[in-house]
């Protein structure tokens, strides 16, 4: 019998009653209900006495269910178990059918699946959903139907088992479902390039109740972007290091697979690293794959050489390892570098190249090394070694022209000791024996050069250069503005420009006969009396060439004075006359 502490009693099926089974039934006074755990009504010997009301029915009007009854007539407390309920409150049992049929309604529904499969992510944008649904329980799902509303922004392909599309949503007319019926459709659309969620939904009835079971919710990301590797980090090309480490990103969530040397690629993480790798050239590939499964088709590569060979350096000209020459020329030849530096005893190395020249040198010992490097850093060495043996002469000016000058001749005097030989030379002419003092003359406008040259018997060589400029073309003055001439001002403006070969070492005014005073343009006079007026400017460049402009102007204030000197009578009785007049100034 049915135990009335299950929860049978909380089922939310619709009870359909049938009124002409409705019943009374009376208790003998006495009787008990719930007595124990497995019997419902125990009745007392006596007749019937209290009354209590039955409803029978169908659970969701389905007679497979099996006959139940309602006893009622008291309220009741649904808290379970029911049992533990006071039974002065009353109680309310579904019973099976009053003990007429075997079959509990609660073992007749039908339990049903419904799973939803779809890719996490698709490097397509065709989308496939599978839908699979099962019946494992002992009831027939009845009048049973999938529908299955596409995601906003794809468009529907096709679909199987008889998929009906139509506003957006594919549906399944299934049937019956018997116990033990399974089955699975599936739907296709296309999608752009997104993320998509999506949900099924299964509706069926129990009886005449209209019931829906909802699928899982999927997701997909639809993504038919390759992703793109960069490689962030490299070993330095070439490099004597037989190691060598890569760092490298994508442009979105990948994995990556690495190959060195076009070998088979392999699973590979940022950072990569090598060691052990041979002398010469190596490439390392990098490619990654989305979580859509989208592999880039050109991943990028990086190409370097390993270089563990030194350069070779060879002398094929020096100086003699004792001389008293105080410049050297070396010239070398090297193989297989990238950087040639070269030093002079235990000074700093320089970048250099053959041949190399040394000038100005003291007496003592030298040692010059050439040092080659390649570029992967391998590094070579020669040097070689010699004496320099000699005093020049000593050899100075003791006078020169002035420079800048306006002078068209130039004498230089200078002092010489320990030579055998003197020569001059007014570049560009050639060098010539000469003894000090030397006169240049006829030297025409410009930038000039002279050079001393004392050599002693040894072949040990001194020289002193001049330069200096000759400019004998003036400052040229012009009036750009003035009084005019003449005025009835008092005050005047005067404004002036200087144009020179050399910049101008002074500019100077003056008015009349005053001295002259620095000034610059313009400039302005104030309080001038009548007369006359003459305004200089004087302008001498840095070769003392000397330029000037004068301005000339009256200042008359005085109006002219007009005199009559031949008039009509007054009065007159002349209808004409003449008059005379004189004007005392122009």
């Amino acid at each position: 019998v049915l135990q009335p502490t299950s929860l049978y009693a909380q089922y939310s099926g619709t009870l359909q009653i049938d009124p002409g089974d409705t019943k009374s039934f009376g208790l003998n006074s006495g009787s008990t209900l719930w007595n124990n755990s497995s019997l419902l009504v125990q009745l007392a010997a006596s007749t019937f006495g209290t009354r209590m009301n039955w409803l029978t029915g169908y659970v969701d009007g389905n007679t497979n269910q099996g006959k139940i009854s309602y006893l009622g007539g008291h309220s009741y407390s649904t808290t379970l178990p029911i049992s533990a309920n006071p039974r002065t409150n009353g109680v309310r049992l579904f019973l099976n059918g009053l003990f007429e049929t075997p079959a509990l309604f609660g073992t007749m529904q039908p339990t049903l699946t419904l799973t939803k499969s779809a890719p996490a992510y698709s490097s397509s944008t065709s989308v496939t959903f599978t839908l699979t649904y099962s019946n494992t329980g002992p009831g027939v799902a009845y009048q049973a139907s999938l529908s299955d509303a596409l995601p906003v922004g794809t468009t529907f392909v096709s679909a199987t088992g008889g998929g009906v599309h139509s506003g957006g949503t594919v549906t399944w007319a299934l049937g019956d479902l018997a116990p033990g019926a399974s089955g699975s459709v599936t739907v296709s659309l296309t999608a752009p390039q997104g993320t998509y969620q999506n949900q099924a939904v299964l509706a069926y009835r129990v009886g005449l109740t209209p019931k829906t079971f909802a699928s899982n919710v999927t997701t997909t990301v639809v993504d038919t972007t390759r992703p793109v590797t960069t490689i962030l980090t490299t070993p330095s090309n070439p490099t004597r290091l037989t190691t060598a480490g890569f760092t490298f990103s994508a442009s979105e969530a990948a994995t990556f697979q690495c190959s060195l040397d076009g070998a088979a690629f392999a699973a590979c993480t940022s950072p990569q690293a090598y060691a052990g790798l041979t002398e010469g050239s190596h490439t390392f590939t990098v490619r990654a794959t989305d979580l859509a499964g989208n592999t880039e088709l050109t991943p990028p590569s990086y190409t370097w050489s390993v270089d563990l060979t030194a350069p070779g350096i060879s002398f094929t000209s020096t100086p003699a390892a004792n001389t008293n020459s105080t410049t050297a020329t070396f010239a070398f030849t090297v193989t297989g570098a990238s950087t040639i530096e070269c030093q002079l005893n235990a000074g700093a190395f320089a970048p250099c190249t053959s041949p190399q020249s040394l000038t100005g040198l003291a007496e003592g010992t030298y040692t010059f090394t050439v040092r080659a490097t390649d570029a992967a850093g391998n590094v070579s060495t020669a040097s070689y070694d010699w004496v320099v043996d000699t005093t020049p002469p000593a050899l100075a000016f003791t006078s020169t022209p002035g420079d800048p000058t306006n002078q068209t001749t130039a004498t230089f005097g200078f002092s010489v000791s320990g030579a055998t030989a003197v020569q001059c030379q007014h570049v560009p002419a050639a060098y010539a024996p000469c003894t000090s003092p030397v006169t240049l003359t006829g030297l025409a406008d410009g930038p000039h050069a002279f050079n001393v040259q004392a050599s002693d018997a040894a072949g040990n060589l001194a020289t002193i250069s001049y330069t200096w400029t000759v400019n004998t073309v003036a400052p040229t003055v012009t009036f750009l503005s003035g009084p005019a001439n003449p005025t009835t001002a008092t005050s005047a403006t005067l404004s002036f420009s200087v144009t020179s070969a050399l910049p101008p070492a002074s500019t100077e005014c003056r008015l009349n006969t005053g001295a002259f005073a620095a000034c610059t343009s313009p400039v302005s006079l104030t309080g001038l009396a009548d007369g006359s007026y003459t305004f200089t400017v004087r302008a001498t460049d840095t070769s003392m060439n000397v330029g000037s402009a004068n301005y000339l102007w009256v200042v008359d204030t005085t109006p002219p004075v007009i005199t009559f000197n031949g008039t009509p009578a007054n009065p007159s009785n002349v209808a004409s006359g003449d008059l005379g007049f004189a004007v005392n100034e122009p």
